[in-house]
């Protein structure tokens, strides 16, 4: 965890808070809110931009999660936002229905409990392009933390509220740097260096990682659909008991 040897751990799944708030207070650089405002602007210049794209991709992929296993299309989560506030995170339904929405366990794009398509939708970062709808309600921007869900967020208060300073992303230094094994501190700590480096030229170095990473997971999926490999549970009984498992 690069420039956060200071930090101290709490709880279980040792979490990192920062050693003091104002090491990572935004509202102090003078610039750093007029550029918050910029991005508003940007990220819905952004979403008009990519409209005529994303109606008819969402259109397949919707029609295709709906055929390949039971259950509804959109998957719908609390999520803490800028300022603490609480909204619904949007995306495609990847997992079996039953399946726990909280886990200790990570869950991977090859788990019993992801659907067919799932997996592929996740190694694509398909799943996400329904975050958009966030992004236009003002929930997301495009660039930003990792969105904490509900039940994490109160184990590491101070490291929270520094995150809350910006609306979280459907991309962003932690996103770009995940992996299936990656332990949430690591994560974290991602996501706090983002806050330290909070600017135009750190935003500009994670659309570059995105682009990356997009490309990257796009190929590992087709790789992946060609080989009939990571298929996921999709109508496989055995997704049942591996929710049960976990629950």
């Amino acid at each position: 965890m690069r420039g956060h040897a200071g930090w101290r751990e709490i709880s279980a799944l040792d979490l990192p808070e920062p050693a003091s708030a104002v090491r990572t207070d935004i509202c102090e650089r003078r610039w750093a809110l007029r550029y918050l405002r910029l991005r508003r602007a940007l990220d819905l210049a952004v979403c008009a931009a990519v409209l005529p794209i994303w109606i008819p991709l969402v259109a397949v992929i919707a029609l295709v999660v709906k055929l390949d296993s039971p259950g509804p299309v959109v998957f719908r989560q609390p999520r803490v936002g800028r300022g603490g506030r609480v909204f619904e995170i949007y995306k495609f339904r990847t997992m079996v229905v039953g399946a726990p929405q909280f886990s200790a366990a990570k869950i991977g794009a090859a788990h019993p409990l992801v659907t067919r398509i799932g997996g592929f939708l996740r190694r694509a970062c398909l799943d996400e392009l329904l975050q958009l709808v966030n992004v236009v309600k003002g929930e997301m921007s495009w660039i930003g933390p990792r969105p904490e869900q509900l039940v994490l967020a109160h184990l590491h208060p101070a490291s929270q509220a520094a995150r809350e300073q910006v609306l979280p992303g459907v991309t962003g230094w932690w996103q770009v740097h995940h992996r299936d094994d990656s332990p949430l501190a690591e994560g974290l700590a991602y996501d706090l260096e983002y806050i330290e480096r909070f600017g135009p030229l750190m935003d500009l170095r994670v659309v570059l990682a995105t682009f990356r990473v997009l490309c990257a997971g796009f190929v590992a999926a087709l790789r992946e659909a060609w080989r009939g490999r990571g298929r996921g549970a999709g109508w496989d009984p055995r997704a049942r008991q591996a929710a049960d498992d976990l629950e």
